[in-house]
């Protein structure tokens, strides 16, 4: 009786050497993973939440290691990194949210910002029209005239590029046109000032 009982209990463990033995790789769950990465990536991940989306891959690349280890022994049992596999799937898609709430973020500043242009480029024409005369205000008023409309062909070709290209290159774009159109509108209000101060004297 003991030894039927130590043949079937030695029979059991030896079934359960060979189950866990010729353990499969959890390739479904692998793939699933990778497609999960690459489409955070596809959303831009990489660029517009970097620190995120090194932490995922970094994960994935040391569940691949733990795969890749286990996978050259006899014995092996890939629950662990089945399990790990999975929660990087969930943690792509809060990478993938965090990126599209980035997105969009980026994409208000650069709406409001080209707001901002366009009301500067109204405001220095009119401006244009109130500076002060004269042979030599008539040059310089010719010059600022071209530069502000130098500065309304860039605001369109802005508009253009708007989302075709990353927002952090289009943000960029939109702060070096305000600051030229901001100074340029800072410059015209001062000589106005000075010379409506003279004309009141």
């Amino acid at each position: 009786m003991k030894k039927s009982f130590f043949s079937t209990v030695v029979l059991m463990a030896m079934a359960m050497l060979i189950f866990t033995g010729c353990a499969k790789l959890p390739q479904a769950e692998i793939d699933s993973a990778n497609a999960a990465i690459e489409s955070t990536r596809a959303a831009g991940a990489d660029v517009y939440v970097p620190e995120a989306f090194v932490a995922l891959t970094d994960s994935m690349a040391s569940v691949m290691e733990s795969i890749t280890s286990k996978d050259s022994k006899m014995f092996k049992n890939f629950k662990q990194e089945t399990e790990k596999l999975l929660s990087i799937v969930s943690q792509s898609a809060e990478v993938k949210a965090l990126t599209e709430a980035k997105v969009a973020e980026l994409k208000e500043q650069v709406d409001q910002m080209m707001l901002a242009i366009s009301g500067n480029i109204d405001a220095a024409k009119a401006l244009i029209g109130q500076a002060p005369k004269g042979k030599e205000g008539n040059t310089a008023l010719l010059a600022i005239k071209a530069d502000v409309t130098a500065i309304e062909t860039s605001l369109g070709e802005l508009k253009t590029v708007a989302g075709t290209e990353n927002y952090f290159t289009t943000l960029d774009k939109a702060k070096a046109i305000d600051a030229q159109i901001t100074s340029i509108k800072t410059e015209l209000e001062e000589v106005i000032s000075k010379f409506n101060s003279r004309n009141r004297k």
